[in-house]
């Protein structure tokens, strides 16, 4: 009767799981090389840094300066559609009511103290929410450094509401992410 072998154990390195994607990856670069190297050539080397920044710039300009652009026009339209095409030029005349007001500190002497409003209760939310937290977080450190009983349990509770908050603000970008609108 003849022995059962057992099968030959297969083992894997970290090497040779890495060999597939670097074989891909210097098979991508050597497609890119000759083109790269003819760019070089036409553009010199100190200006081919600016090929790879240039694609960046446009999104930057796309969605920073583009925005600016369009809302430094609408200030001077009237009306609440989308298209500038639509919109009615009024010139300076919104300019004249956003500042036609008795004292900027009180929103209620403007015209219009929508506007006001609004910077106004962004104001008074941000300074009292940055004091209020820095003051929180400042008396939170100095009681948690403190020798006092139950020290260690307390250091466990404010790390772990940090843990959960963040775990939830995970799972609320997954399922926003996931979502179909």
């Amino acid at each position: 009767m003849r022995a059962f072998a057992p099968p030959p154990i297969v083992t894997f390195t970290i090497h040779s799981l890495l060999a597939v994607p670097a074989t891909v990856a210097a098979a991508a670069m050597n497609v890119l090389d000759p083109p790269m190297r003819a760019l070089q050539r036409l553009l010199g080397v100190p200006r081919i840094a600016w090929m790879f920044v240039l694609p960046n710039l446009a999104i930057l300009g796309l969605f920073t300066f583009l925005p600016i652009v369009i809302n430094f026009y609408f200030a001077f339209t009237g009306g609440v559609l989308l298209y500038p095409s639509e919109r009615p030029f009024t010139g300076t005349e919104n300019l004249a009511t956003l500042f036609d007001c008795g004292s900027y500190l009180d929103p209620a002497t403007c015209r219009k103290d929508l506007f006001w409003r609004a910077i106004y209760n962004t104001g008074e939310f941000a300074l009292l929410q940055v004091a209020l937290m820095v003051t929180l977080a400042l008396v939170t450190a100095l009681v948690l450094n403190r020798k006092i009983l139950g020290r260690g349990f307390f250091r466990v509770m404010r790390s772990c509401t940090s843990v959960k908050t963040r775990s939830d603000n995970a799972r609320t970008s997954d399922a926003a992410a996931a979502s179909p609108y």
